[in-house]
């Protein structure tokens, strides 16, 4: 998904984009980023659904702290590994 430098129209608005990765109903259809809420950044995701009891179409939104990955580990250089040594 394309990162946005700067929020759209000072935050009052963003941009979602279709989901190339939904594997399944539980991923949504739709996301984007830089949806200002109260001054801070969020994410948005965006479910496509049909009315079971009158058959309309509609769009579901949940508004989310924004992803971050998880750090990966650090690995140690050689040097670290000897000082860690107890001899």
């Amino acid at each position: 998904m394309p990162k946005q430098e700067q929020p759209f129209d000072g935050g009052k608005y963003t941009y979602v984009f279709e989901n190339q990765f939904k594997d399944s109903d539980a991923h949504p259809d739709f996301s984007g980023s830089n949806l200002i809420v109260n001054g801070e950044e969020k994410d948005v995701a965006v479910w496509q659904g049909v009315s079971k009891k009158s058959g309309a179409k509609f769009l579901s939104f949940q508004i989310k702290e924004p992803y971050k990955k998880a750090d990966q580990p650090k690995e140690n250089s050689s040097k670290e590994k000897q000082d860690d040594l107890p001899f």
